[in-house]
């Protein structure tokens, strides 16, 4: 949760989410969490088990996003 939430309020990549978390936010009290005896490794894994998931992911947010808010499905392109 705490690598979503940090890749959201810091959209940059790893490091700088576990810096983030270790040294600017309130995260860790938050969620009862000591970011301190958390290694950038361990964050570099759950990236990966998230982005082999991705898919699944993306998938279920965007449907409980659109019946949670009754959205119509909309195409936008950007580049």
């Amino acid at each position: 949760m705490a690598s979503i939430i940090g890749r959201m309020a810091v959209p940059d990549n790893e490091l700088a989410t576990w810096r983030w978390l270790r040294e600017c936010s309130g995260l860790g009290e938050l969620l009862d969490m000591d970011f301190e005896g958390i290694s950038s490794m361990s964050l570099y894994r759950v990236s990966d088990l998230l982005v082999k998931h991705q898919e699944v992911i993306e998938k279920a947010m965007f449907n409980r996003i659109k019946t949670l808010f009754s959205l119509s499905a909309t195409v936008t392109l950007y580049d």
